[in-house]
């Protein structure tokens, strides 16, 4: 998200002063000759872009958050130990669920790095990205699971 707030950042400063970003201090941005139309329409196409991107971002933590609350209610004794500390019933869970859950994160997060890389493909080329069909996430989060209920 950070390479989305800068490339977005530094295209709106160029859009404005016809300048590359790294060439702009402040003098040179409050003295551009843009027009009104125009710092209204790069403003609007900033808040766009960056809008589409955190949405993207919204879903993959939304996805994530259902997780924990799964794991977190369905393994809880009684209500008032849901979203304490505790040891995770695993037993209690449904395999089928988790998979399910994880399927629908691997595939917000598919989403959000397909977006990036087609946006912002010279800042992400050097970033290394796990697989979007990565067999290692489900298992990891089931060790987890259980790590967790025998500690």
């Amino acid at each position: 998200m950070v390479v989305a707030a800068n490339a977005t950042s530094r295209r709106f400063i160029q859009r404005l002063t016809g300048r590359p970003a790294e060439e702009v201090n402040r003098d040179v941005f409050m003295g551009s000759e843009a027009s009104l139309q125009e710092i209204d329409r790069a403003y609007r196409e900033y808040r766009n872009r960056f809008a589409t991107m955190s949405s993207l971002g919204d879903e993959v933590m939304a996805r994530r958050d259902a997780l924990e609350y799964y794991v977190d209610l369905f393994s809880a004794q009684n209500i008032k130990s849901f979203r304490s500390p505790r040891r995770i019933s695993v037993q209690s869970l449904d395999p089928a669920v988790i998979d399910e859950l994880i399927e629908g994160l691997r595939a917000a997060t598919a989403d959000l790095r397909r977006a990036l890389v087609a946006e912002y493909p010279g800042g992400l080329s050097e970033l290394q990205w796990i697989p979007r069909n990565d067999p290692f996430l489900s298992g990891l989060i089931r060790m987890e699971l259980e790590a967790a209920q025998a500690g």
